[in-house]
């Protein structure tokens, strides 16, 4: 057996997930003890195979229910299943046997960070920098909770102490703290930021789309169009990069041949959203109208909005409005006052908003 573990420990250590599962599955039945299954659970998860995986880290609890390496596998496994609230109370049971680990508070703190509970989160987030002072994810995530509070002193203090201990040389923190100051409109500031961001390891297609923003801004529409183009071959499949390429065309002297041609490539990368055609009722005795936009605030499309709206209350339709946009202002209060159909779909996914549009006929 001393032979077999040495074996099983090299096959963990190398990641050769299915040499190692079919090993654990040839072993003496007399020898499957609670840190067997827990080893199995652990090669069915990283394999895909997640319904064996929580099975073998149940069986691993149920031969030691104090076995915190399965209860900590277990959690982490009903956290990628989304099972949030299953896998909270794991990491809490864990907590309660053992306070010292780390990851537990930090994994706690995602769960109620997407849950957007973001004080919570911040506690957690604290705990676990307190545990582990050299952790990157944990102060880059406490950054973000801050950021997400509008705390924006306390979310820059956060992402400079990250970057401080950036052992894996990564720039998603030099990335966010250039949003912020771009968000300020303090462009020099957040064009440096973005610029060392390049020189770290990550996602680059985010940073030179706000270095493209950046210069749009500055009114250097050749710099915005250089830098956007970088952004979309960094990644074709990002539509909302893409997107902004193309519409950054008619403010440059550009060819018609070289707009036709990334626009065949956006259309290329569209993915189709397989819907039902449906028959609209139309003898309701009143039709509902929708609009869909991101500009329903302080933008000209807001403001010609304001003069039709009178015509709208008398109409014979049902208005509908979809704001697209992370922001209210007084302009969006005075069309949320002139009509109660108002739904904020920021956030929402491209089949998340046509379900709701449908929903509303």
């Amino acid at each position: 057996m001393q032979n077999l573990d040495r074996e099983i420990e090299d096959l963990l250590f190398r990641k050769e997930f299915y040499l190692l599962k079919n090993k654990l599955l040839n072993i003496d039945p007399k020898k499957k003890n609670y840190i067997f299954y827990n080893i199995l659970g652990y090669a069915y998860q990283e394999l895909g195979e997640l319904e064996k995986a929580e099975l073998s880290y149940l069986k691993s609890l149920g031969l030691n229910n104090n076995f915190l390496e399965a209860k900590f596998n277990l959690a982490v496994l009903f956290y990628k299943k989304k099972f949030p609230n299953k896998a909270e109370k794991l990491f809490i049971d864990y907590i309660d046997q053992d306070k010292n680990n780390y990851l537990c508070y930090f994994n706690l703190g995602i769960i109620n960070f997407e849950k957007k509970d973001y004080l919570k989160a911040i506690d957690f987030f604290k705990k676990t920098v307190d545990l582990k002072k050299d952790f990157y994810y944990g102060y880059h995530q406490l950054g973000l909770a801050y950021e997400k509070e509008n705390n924006i002193e306390e979310a820059i203090k956060f992402y400079q102490i990250a970057n401080k201990i950036n052992k894996d040389n990564l720039n998603i923190s030099y990335n966010n703290l250039g949003v912020i100051f771009l968000k300020s409109k303090k462009l020099k500031e957040a064009l440096d930021y973005f610029k060392t961001a390049l020189n770290f390891k990550g996602q680059k297609e985010l940073i030179y789309q706000n270095i493209a923003i950046i210069y749009s801004e500055l009114g250097e529409a050749d710099n915005s169009i250089y830098y956007m183009k970088k952004a979309v071959e960094e990644n074709k499949s990002d539509l909302k990069i893409f997107s902004r390429f193309i519409g950054t065309f008619p403010y440059t002297n550009y060819k018609f041949n070289d707009y036709e041609f990334w626009s065949k490539q956006f259309s290329n990368n569209i993915i189709r959203l397989k819907q039902q055609n449906e028959i609209i009722d139309f003898k309701k005795k009143k039709i509902h109208l929708g609009f869909f936009s991101a500009d329903f605030r302080n933008h000209p499309v807001g403001y010609f909005l304001l003069d039709l709206l009178p015509y709208f209350k008398k109409s014979n339709f049902d208005i509908f409005f979809y704001s697209h946009s992370p922001v209210d202002d007084d302009l969006s209060e005075k069309i949320k006052n002139n009509f109660s159909n108002w739904k904020k779909v920021y956030g929402n996914n491209t089949l998340e908003i046509i379900n709701i549009i449908k929903n509303d006929k």
